[in-house]
């Protein structure tokens, strides 16, 4: 519709007009919504849901030590939460520690003595923590082309 044919959104012979020339339409008022504007909205995050699950499974295949058959034999890829000791078993990851050994291990890896580390702080306590992570203040830019990692605070 145009701007003009906007502005009359609540005039009852407008929207009676649209009816007319389209038999198929549903209107949903602004700010409303009815099962069809649930369901539109429902295609949509679940195409963004598919293209997010499509990327990581490619990158995580592409950087575990598994293939596809064995991922999907074991439901590695479903969305579920592996306790540390199944996580190794899996490949999933390739170690853990606590936060000392974790500071050394990436040390070692940039083969620097000393470097700067961001903690990342929980919001709140118990499972409610879990699904509140605050993200660190990044000073410095990611290096080009490094990939994405995990610390996890035990």
């Amino acid at each position: 519709v145009t701007r003009a044919e906007y502005a009359r959104k609540n005039d009852p012979d407008f929207l009676q007009s649209l009816k007319e020339k389209y038999p198929d339409l549903e209107i949903i008022p602004e700010g409303g919504s009815n099962i069809l504007g649930v369901k539109g909205c429902m295609e949509i995050l679940q195409e963004v849901v598919d293209q997010m699950y499509a990327r990581f499974r490619s990158l995580v295949l592409e950087h575990r030590p598994f293939n596809a058959e064995f991922a999907d034999e074991n439901k590695l890829l479903d969305g579920r939460i592996f306790a540390q000791p199944a996580a190794l078993a899996f490949g999933l990851v390739d170690e853990s520690g606590y936060m000392d050994h974790t500071r050394q291990r990436v040390l070692d890896l940039l083969g620097v003595a000393d470097a700067g580390f961001y903690a990342v702080e929980y919001g709140a306590s118990g499972w409610g923590s879990f699904f509140s992570v605050k993200s660190p203040e990044i000073l410095a830019p990611l290096q080009p082309h490094s990939g994405f990692q995990y610390l996890w605070k035990p």
